[in-house]
């Protein structure tokens, strides 16, 4: 409770900061009024809510019960929350294995064209693997080549080879000999071409086939996604052990976990294996009213909308220069009379004149 008593204390003091910043900006030359206003701040807690089910179950099962109990398997972005995750761990004396909601797709197989929803059915589903491919070989393999021998390969897109790029206005295949990664290779296919080449069929198969030279191997446009999160987030946030993922030597370690005895670091494993696991649901939404209070312009009006619609976007400006997150929402509250702004008296003028109203009364 201290912790959250203490952030809302800080995040206050950040508003009043800005405020004034605010303020400075906004004063021009010429005569000004102080105004007060309230403003409604509205932000997601930053971090998950975990919860850890102390029950084995295979990855998918595990997956499952998430959904229906929670929201999902557990999704990390950052790593307070994998430090969160790991001292919930540490309060239920945990101290082995448990999944969590990363898994490695590696289902997702697909041209680098843009142009495959003209493709039919029998030609998305067309392939020329090599015995005992794709395999992921050390948990690394996710674009593929073709030999000499017309058969494919799932390797490190990282690597070097020699490329085939498809020439729309000849309707040809193109040999490029000059190695290059995966990506290098599809964004020169993209720029001097049309694309890396698809392979829709065995005669497309066997005309890219026969542009390899023997005994040697070419990028083709196929590639597949790594690791996923099963709620569909695309934080790229990973927190591997060392020489992980590896795939462990061709064990289809497709799904993952975190180990408490590597600090809570990642791991590959096999998802039919049995673990316990963590869920998680949707971050906590935090709502404050902060009274204002900033000098502008006399001649500003303060009641057209596009002016307080500008006041609240540099407010937020620099909120987030200073660590407001991103999905922060800020707005005005109107007061009982329906207005926003009210001037702020001056004390010291009304006593004033309260003094003179009780001397003219004599």
């Amino acid at each position: 409770m201290a912790d959250k008593e203490a952030n809302l204390y800080q995040g206050h003091t950040l508003l009043q900061r800005t405020l004034k910043f605010i303020s400075s900006i906004m004063t021009l030359v010429g005569t000004h009024v102080v105004l007060l206003a309230e403003l409604w701040t509205l932000s997601s807690a930053l971090l998950h809510q975990y919860h850890f089910v102390n029950e084995s179950k295979t990855w998918q099962d595990a997956q499952k019960y998430c959904k229906i109990t929670y929201k999902d398997l557990a999704t990390v972005t950052t790593l307070e929350e994998m430090n969160q995750i790991i001292n919930i761990a540490k309060s239920n004396s945990f101290k082995e294995k448990a999944w969590i909601g990363l898994y490695n797709d590696v289902n997702s197989w697909r041209w680098s064209s843009k142009d495959t929803d003209s493709y039919d059915q029998s030609e998305l589903m067309f392939t020329r693997w090599e015995s005992g491919q794709p395999d992921n070989y050390q948990g690394k393999q996710t674009c593929a080549k073709i030999n000499s021998a017309g058969q494919w390969d799932d390797i490190n897109c990282e690597m070097l080879r020699v490329f085939i790029c498809y020439d729309q206005g000849t309707a040809d295949f193109v040999f490029i000999n000059s190695t290059s990664t995966w990506s290098n290779a599809q964004h020169y296919c993209r720029e001097h071409r049309t694309d890396l080449a698809s392979v829709r069929n065995k005669n497309e198969n066997e005309r890219v086939k026969n542009l390899v030279p023997s005994g040697n191997d070419a990028w083709i446009g196929l590639f597949r996604d790594a690791w996923k999160w099963s709620d569909g987030n695309n934080s790229s946030y990973r927190y591997w052990n060392d020489n992980e993922p590896n795939n462990n030597w061709k064990r289809k370690e497709n799904c993952g976990d975190f180990w408490m005895s590597a600090n809570g670091k990642w791991n590959d494993e096999n998802c039919s294996i049995l673990r316990p696991f963590f869920c998680y649901t949707g971050p906590k939404v935090r709502r404050q009213i902060v009274s204002v209070e900033f000098q502008v312009n006399s001649m500003l009006d303060v009641t057209d909308t596009e002016v307080q619609d500008g006041i609240l976007r540099q407010i937020k400006k620099k909120l987030q220069e200073n660590g407001l997150p991103a999905d922060a929402k800020l707005s005005w509250r109107k007061q009982s009379d329906g207005q926003i702004f009210h001037e702020k008296k001056d004390e010291k003028r009304e006593d004033a004149k309260r003094k003179r109203g009780r001397e003219d009364e004599f």
